[in-house]
């Protein structure tokens, strides 16, 4: 690994993006000429003796207001946007830049560059963090130095701080990447590199930006298209209409498929592709791949299919089915993401409130529906955020996957201004039997819940990032 000192930084980091100043530690107080930072962070909490603090100037904090913390924890360098006060001025080496995240990345990118063993990046639009840490936990069966990104850190910052995890020991780094904007695809691409890649599924995401769905198509398929380019190994999930089609323009000699769909064996049989036809044991809520049969740890099929993407690359990778399965055994899911809590009243609650897109949405609300029990079923959902002009359509379109399920959703609860059009399409649909009711506040719906709910029954939790329908859940544990 490349190792990043403060004078390898003034000279070679400098080229690619070029310092406003350097101020120098004062005569004496560095000792440590040509040495490789001990760490480095864009978090002040983790500075320690011998590192490099990047004051990073976000939304809600900018780094520059922890310079001194840092200097006083031992930081031996600090790079920021700002010119060095004059209180700290010989402290330690301060790299005074036009843009820290930009830096940041040029850090990482060298780093990247250095490191020699496999690096896979899981994109799409949803199923990104599932997948992930299902593959992670798979790979744990093998690989004892595994650097993963963690949680859903998968943005302009979040992947350089992964990236700064690699280590000389690391064997295997696995990479979620996230866009929400033209072009910054292609960017996390030659940041990464990968040489391995997947993308879960494609659908409507972060339209503010992305605009409509053939430009979300073609903006997260740059992270194949890319990997194949390079020589890369790519994963296809079949049973995505969108990657499929997509897809069919990748000419790469690594090209992996993957299905659960039995009517898409022969016509993937005909292709060059190596194809993984994993065959789906509902009544076990297992796949069965080349005789061997894996126990998917998160209820849906839309899970299951994550799951056979993330078998398809061990596999790939040279596991046996033995470290698969010993590796399987280490999974926890994530916070918030499909998963099933019991409640000392007997009621069965599926947390899947991290975020919400229309396709997730309606993923968690088939297994809302699919969930064992006699009980009553209640559908908690909270807007869809960042979805464009066509917001309203988006939220009214869920009536569709909120009706003809058996056994049927009893009751709808509603929290959000977005959330007031599915209200309505509800309310005038005859179809839809079950009980509507929207709220003006969280606390207003976990009331009205808790008083509803009796032994048996299940509940689903939904809404996106920044409705914090969390706070539901933590108000039933009560």
């Amino acid at each position: 690994m490349q190792s990043i000192s403060p004078e390898f930084l003034l000279k070679q980091v400098a080229d690619q993006a070029p310092l406003l100043a350097c101020e120098q530690p004062a005569r004496g107080e560095d000792k440590k000429p040509a040495q490789a930072f001990t760490r480095i962070t864009t978090d002040s909490r983790k500075v320690i003796p011998g590192a490099l603090f990047i004051a990073i100037k976000g939304e809600n904090h900018d780094g520059e207001a922890f310079i001194e913390a840092a200097f006083k924890a031992g930081a031996r360098a600090v790079l920021a946007h700002g010119p060095c006060p004059d209180s700290l001025r010989g402290r330690g080496w301060y790299f005074q830049v036009a843009d820290t995240l930009a830096t940041f990345r040029v850090i990482a990118r060298i780093l990247r560059q250095s490191f020699r063993d496999p690096v896979i990046a899981v994109a799409g639009s949803v199923g990104k963090t599932t997948t992930k840490e299902l593959l992670g936990s798979l790979l744990q069966g093998r690989f004892e130095n595994l650097t993963k990104t963690q949680g859903s850190q998968n943005g302009f910052l979040g992947i350089p701080i992964t990236l700064m995890d690699l280590r000389p020991e690391t064997e295997i780094a696995l990479i979620e990447i996230g866009i929400d904007a033209v072009g910054a695809m292609q960017s996390h691409m030659e940041l990464v590199q990968p040489t391995h890649a997947i993308i879960t599924a494609l659908a409507p995401e972060h339209l503010e930006q992305l605009h409509d769905l053939p430009t979300v198509i073609r903006e997260e398929m740059i992270a194949l298209e890319w990997t194949a380019r390079h020589g890369g190994q790519v994963f296809i999930n079949l049973d995505d209409e969108h990657v499929r089609r997509a897809a069919q323009n990748i000419l790469a000699p690594a090209k992996v498929q993957f299905t659960l769909d039995p009517k898409l064996k022969l016509s993937s049989a005909e292709s060059s592709a190596k194809t993984y036809s994993g065959q789906w044991v509902a009544d076990r809520h297992a796949i069965q791949l080349e005789s061997q049969e894996y126990v998917v740890p998160l209820p849906g099929l839309h899970n299951a299919r994550n799951f056979l993407g993330a078998l398809a690359i061990a596999l790939e990778l040279g596991l046996e089915p033995a470290q698969i399965q010993r590796g399987l055994k280490k999974f926890t899911g994530a916070e918030g993401r499909s998963r099933i809590e019991k409640l000392a009243s007997g009621v069965t609650v599926l947390c899947d409130y991290y975020n919400a897109s229309p396709a997730s949405t309606q993923a968690a609300l088939e297994v809302l529906v699919g969930l064992p029990g006699p009980g009553r079923r209640f559908a908690c959902l909270a807007d869809m955020l960042e979805l464009g002009p066509t917001e309203n359509t988006l939220h009214q379109s869920l009536a569709s996957s909120l009706m003809g399920g058996q056994p049927p959703i009893d009751f709808v609860y509603l929290y959000g201004e977005r959330m007031r059009f599915l209200a309505e399409t509800l309310r005038q649909t005859a179809a839809f039997k079950g009980k509507t009711q929207h709220f003006a506040t969280k606390a207003e719906l976990a009331q009205t819940l808790k008083s509803e709910l009796k032994s048996g029954d299940i509940v689903l939790i939904k809404g996106s990032r920044g409705m914090k329908m969390e706070e539901i859940w933590e108000n039933l544990k009560k």
